[in-house]
């Protein structure tokens, strides 16, 4: 489908603004042509793609690091 991404359940309200390349700009463009899609919803295919290609790893990240967060929220409350 051509134009910007659809969600489901999720509102498209969180902006990250990327720097890149004249010349990979350039590229995503046309990339985005072919795809019949914007350059936005090119990215975010990319990026989801991405995200669930290594969700176990991220998933064992923010594990990690929630206990991280618990740990040394235990040791400032002392």
């Amino acid at each position: 489908m051509a134009g910007r991404p659809q969600f489901e359940d999720e509102k498209r309200n969180s902006r990250l603004n990327v720097l890149i390349t004249p010349s990979l700009k350039e590229k995503l463009t046309f990339a985005s042509k072919i795809e019949n899609k914007t350059i936005n919803a090119l990215i975010f295919d990319l990026l989801s793609n991405y995200v669930d290609a290594n969700s176990e790893q991220i998933e064992t990240y923010k594990e990690t690091y929630e206990k991280f967060q618990n740990e040394l929220n235990k040791k400032l409350e002392k």
